[in-house]
């Protein structure tokens, strides 16, 4: 079984700067730096959260060439970017096959992607949705011997922990064993009438603070 850790969180958004001021606005600080994916027509910012663990504001990119295939993360969605909202998380693994081939659910092809100097394999669904509303992840895996949390300034946040807040007519037992997680960075479970939605919690300069989606 593939040994899985909680990579990153993805906060979708109509535009870069309306994202950034509702996280910066949530917990005091600006995510920054980051960069373009081509083929995808979108761009991002990143905030770190640990020391392999990050945020990512990402959002269309107007001055992209259209897109190749559908945006990830739901995007080509506009009720999903009409507010700024934690949207989905990714989790990394080192055995991508191994990883996809005992999930309990389809997480899409896994497909080579390139911002800048970092590479990685991600799963892409042909529609761009999420699973389960974004209630899975998806997965990465970083090529190359660092992450990119190792060149993201410190400003101070620090995850500690993801809630996933699910209806009671699902289930989130087999996919979340299947996924094998560390326990680096708790990830748990929580029933709760209504859509599904994630919480995340984080340490900042300001306290602890709870971005949701």
């Amino acid at each position: 079984m593939a040994l899985c850790q909680l990579d990153h969180l993805v906060v979708t958004a109509a535009d870069l700067d309306s994202g950034c001021a509702h996280v910066k606005a949530v917990l005091g600080v600006e995510p920054q730096g980051g960069g373009e994916h081509l083929g995808m027509a979108t761009h991002n910012r990143l905030l770190r959260l640990g020391d392999s663990s990050y945020l990512e504001v990402i959002a269309p990119n107007p001055q992209a060439p259209a897109a190749v295939r559908a945006r990830w993360f739901g995007m080509d969605d506009p009720q999903r970017l009409r507010v700024p909202r934690l949207a989905t998380w990714v989790v990394r693994t080192s055995s991508m096959a191994e990883l996809v081939a005992g999930l309990p659910w389809h997480p899409g092809t896994v497909v080579p992607m390139q911002r800048g100097p970092w590479q990685w394999h991600i799963t892409l669904t042909e529609d761009g949705q999420m699973a389960m509303d974004g209630l899975l992840p998806t997965c990465i895996a970083w090529q190359g011997p660092q992450h990119p949390t190792e060149f993201m300034p410190e400003q101070g946040c620090r995850l500690l922990r993801l809630e996933l807040l699910h209806p009671p007519e699902c289930t989130l037992v087999e996919p979340l064993r299947a996924l094998s997680l560390s326990e680096e960075v708790p990830v748990v479970t929580r029933m709760e009438h209504g859509s599904a939605r994630l919480r995340a919690v984080i340490q900042t300069p300001l306290g602890e603070r709870v971005l949701e989606g």
